[in-house]
């Protein structure tokens, strides 16, 4: 242990290696904020698009997927607006709001289906 310790030590925190070790974080760090931004719909018809077999599967229409896939976008888009702003977005609040949008087309069954699949979407 001790010898592992040694060469992390030397190897590590040598002068030499800084710029390696700053090189892997900003690679890291714009890797990740890509990985975050690639999360996010850009339109409605993206949202249908990728998730239009799991609507199929739990058997919504036509009518009922687009208004979830507005519901889902709009959501995305009051989240990332408030967190542009400088505001923390309220998942309850904004679960809240989600699911009085989803009410209006779905019934509760319909809604709990959609809630059973929603870890799947993408």
């Amino acid at each position: 242990m001790k010898k592992l310790y040694g060469f992390l030590k030397v190897k590590l925190c040598y002068r030499t290696y800084w710029r390696q070790w700053i090189l892997v974080l900003v690679v890291f760090l714009v890797s990740l904020s890509n990985f975050a931004q690639s999360q996010q719909y850009s339109s409605i018809e993206e949202v249908k698009k990728l998730n239009f077999e799991l609507f199929e599967e739990i058997g919504f229409d036509e009518n009922k997927m687009n208004h979830v896939c507005r519901a889902i976008y709009s959501t995305q888009k009051r989240a990332s607006y408030l967190a542009e702003n400088g505001v923390s977005p309220n998942k309850e609040k904004l679960d809240q709001q989600f699911k009085s949008l989803i009410l209006r087309v779905l019934s509760e069954e319909e809604f709990k289906k959609f809630e059973s699949i929603r870890h799947k979407l993408k």
